[in-house]
């Protein structure tokens, strides 16, 4: 304290501009005193760190003016200018977190014992967004060696979610059948159903006056990986009013995979957790790297899709006979037209199995798509069930339609078998719905199973 009172006070030091233009960082003085802080001057770092900021100040003003958030980080460091100050002369320095967060700076301060001080900063917001990114780049890889591309989107999601600081985060894939999106993947598959009405809300907020759509997101083009952050402070925005409304103070969409199908990443953060620069610049980084996974992912998922025949009939089976199925019922039950089932099973098998072996259940099962495929029209659709029973959807036709294409398929299924000694015993039944009363797609099911 001595060695401090016996000089002359900084202000006499400060006042003199002559040095303001050869620091190379930013610098800016001023004095606390009981009502505050007071800022009397910068350099010229100084005064393009603010512009950067959109801020314009005429010194002398009040600290709070240009520094005035408090920004509740998780690292517990300080983020308003107040809780820089020691109280006491002499010099102390740390880490600061102006803006919200935004900033990230190395400081050293001077105090006198007057109550007059100069701030000597050094940006390492550029290096902490190097560094960050480096290390979500290393936790992407290391999810790509312990997962294949067909599980990764729930992990993808948990990363995300927790380097980013997300309250949550989920992968939405366009259903052009139903016409609506659907949940892939949200919070690594884990916990998370109240943020998931959560971000239902969000969606029928966005859709209030844009119906659904492939296209585009609320100002979001889904197209060549583009993406799309709104912060609540921003009041010119429309859409920022909507997140507003459901409590939320950022959220992010983008495209990973464009198309006719899409797929969409979004993540919001609620309030007193709105997404920094610094993690907004991060995902900037890395997001082409995470578009490239989910490429892969549809890819792979894709082929797989298109590898689900049946190795006896030749005909769809597995999920993707039954996505299939269920968006064509969904269809029904938007427009109200009639739609009938067909179901259609070998009841002796374990008699065709005695006389012919296991080849002459096959042959059966072969035979009897083969005559059910040429029943039909083109337009229906047809694949077997997991139980090896044939399931056929007949759209726009009512019962009428379909007791004709039954004892269509009688006739022919009568006396037809491919061992001379047995006959099979074909099962068949049928279920018509009309005016979109039709149930849910398991209900549908196990009824026509039952």
């Amino acid at each position: 304290m001595e060695k401090y009172e016996n000089r002359d006070p900084l202000v006499n030091v400060l006042h003199h501009v002559a040095w303001h233009g050869i620091m190379p960082g930013p610098v800016f003085y001023g004095q606390r005193h009981e009502e505050g802080v007071t800022i009397h001057g910068g350099n010229p770092p100084f005064e393009r760190f603010l512009r950067k900021r959109g801020k314009h100040p005429s010194y002398p003003c009040r600290g709070e003016e240009l520094f005035s958030e408090v920004f509740e980080n998780a690292s517990k460091k300080p983020s308003s200018l107040e809780a820089l100050f020691e109280g006491s002369p002499g010099w102390t320095g740390g880490t600061w977190f102006p803006f919200e967060g935004d900033e990230e700076l190395e400081y050293a301060l001077f105090e006198d014992p007057h109550g007059w001080f100069v701030f000597f900063l050094e940006s390492l917001t550029s290096g902490r967004i190097l560094e960050n990114q480096e290390e979500l780049r290393k936790k992407l890889e290391e999810m790509v060696r312990l997962y294949s591309v067909g599980e990764i989107l729930d992990p993808l999601t948990a990363i995300l979610r927790e380097f980013l600081g997300f309250d949550w985060a989920g992968v939405l894939s366009w259903n052009s059948g139903e016409g609506r999106w659907s949940l892939a993947a949200y919070n690594g598959g884990k916990a998370g159903e109240e943020q998931n009405v959560r971000a239902a809300d969000l969606l029928k907020a966005f859709h209030r006056d844009q119906e659904q759509s492939g296209v585009c997101l609320g100002d979001l083009e889904i197209m060549d990986h583009r993406y799309w952050w709104v912060d609540v402070p921003e009041k010119t925005s429309f859409w920022a009013a909507i997140l507003e409304e459901q409590s939320m103070a950022s959220f992010f969409a983008g495209t990973l995979v464009p198309g006719a199908q899409p797929m969409l990443f979004l993540g919001f953060s609620g309030k007193e957790n709105r997404v920094t620069r610094i993690r907004k610049e991060v995902f900037q980084g890395v997001w082409p790297v995470v578009c490239s996974m989910a490429e892969r992912y549809r890819l792979i998922t894709g082929m797989a899709v298109l590898s689900q025949k049946d190795a006896v009939t030749g005909l769809p089976r597995g999920e993707s006979f039954l996505q299939k199925v269920s968006v064509e019922l969904s269809r029904n039950r938007r427009y109200s037209y009639p739609i009938s089932l067909l179901y259609l099973h070998i009841q002796n098998m374990e008699e065709l199995k005695r006389a012919g072996g296991s080849g002459g259940v096959a042959d059966a099962f072969r035979l009897l798509a083969r005559e059910a495929v040429e029943s039909i029209r083109v337009v229906d659709i047809i694949g077997r069930l997991d139980d090896g029973g044939l399931l056929i959807l007949l759209p726009h036709t009512a019962l009428e339609g379909a007791q004709v294409v039954v004892g269509r398929m009688k006739e022919r299924f009568r006396g037809l078998s491919p061992l001379p000694s047995v006959s099979m015993d074909v099962l068949l039944r049928s279920l018509s719905y009309s005016e979109g009363l039709i149930p849910d797609t398991e209900l549908v099911l196990k009824e026509i199973r039952r």
